[in-house]
């Protein structure tokens, strides 16, 4: 039995070493990533090299923080892709709801438990 992982997930992260992190370790489980620092960046990114399946969103950013970039991505797309906001926030639950996100990961969070997101949403499909 092999495993096959096709989905793409997009990380928009502005601390450059977390988005590293993040998008290797979802390259070795397998999947395709791609990281934007900010929510401009992103929306550019979703225009030319989308769709994508997942993507995980950090809320302060500089040129186009979470909220407005969230109220974008709606507008353009709907609610058609899971989105997880990461946040240092005391209350990550409650930025989720503000851009009615799927899920939250409160930072500082554990490779584990990203990988658990990642699974939630993604499942990897045996073949």
């Amino acid at each position: 039995m092999t495993t096959e992982v096709s989905e793409k997930i997009l990380i928009i992260e502005d601390d450059n070493d977390i988005a590293f992190v993040l998008k290797t370790m979802i390259e070795l489980d397998g999947y395709t990533a791609a990281t934007a620092e900010n929510g401009q960046v992103a929306l550019d990114l979703i225009k030319s090299k989308g769709p994508f399946q997942l993507i995980f969103l950090d809320m302060q950013m500089p040129v186009m923080n979470g909220w407005i970039f969230a109220e974008n991505f709606y507008k353009l797309y709907g609610h058609s892709v899971p989105i997880v906001v990461m946040t240092a926030a005391a209350d990550s639950k409650q930025r989720a709801k503000e851009v009615e996100a799927n899920d939250c990961l409160a930072k500082p969070f554990e490779i584990h438990e990203f990988q658990a997101m990642v699974q939630k949403y993604l499942p990897v499909k045996s073949v």
